[in-house]
């Protein structure tokens, strides 16, 4: 008798799933993260900040993992990709801590105040919601890779 591995059965690296189908797309995004987070840390990485490698180097890593996950749909490499993800909050969180420059709530403030008034208070700033964009991505990708997404 074989079960199926939506049954708890052997795991198959054939087939294609949801969870898998957004797993290689979270890849693409992370390129894409990569490339753009490159381009708007340049002028910080010419002055020697190592801070703003953090995202790029972990866009990196993740568009590798998310694809070498994505050919080997393996529960292994999927719980090692669901820690990277979660990992990726943390980035996402020290980002946003770091273009608030310690201050969050006024950051917010100034992202609300872009609503109503022209020019904005905080232009030439770095964008203070951007960072989070890895809190969501991580957040859908520990999702995508959990045993209960498995099973749904």
């Amino acid at each position: 008798m074989t079960t199926s591995p939506r049954q708890g059965g052997a795991e198959s690296s054939g087939g294609f799933s949801l969870t898998r189908g957004i797993v290689l797309l979270l890849a693409g995004a992370f390129l894409l993260l990569m490339l753009d987070v490159r381009e708007e840390h340049l002028e910080p990485i010419k002055h020697g900040y190592l801070f703003p490698w953090i995202p790029i180097i972990y866009s990196g890593i993740m568009f590798i993992c998310c694809l070498a996950t994505f050919f080997r749909w393996r529960r292994p490499m999927r719980h090692m990709l669901m820690v990277l993800f979660v990992v990726g909050i943390g980035v996402g969180l020290l980002g946003f801590w770091f273009h608030t420059h310690g201050d969050p709530l006024r950051a917010i403030r100034f992202a609300v105040q872009a609503w109503r008034s022209i020019p904005l208070p905080h232009y030439g700033q770095p964008p203070t919601l951007a960072p989070l964009s890895f809190v969501g991505l991580g957040l859908i990708g520990a999702l995508s890779c959990s045993d209960w997404a498995q099973k749904h």
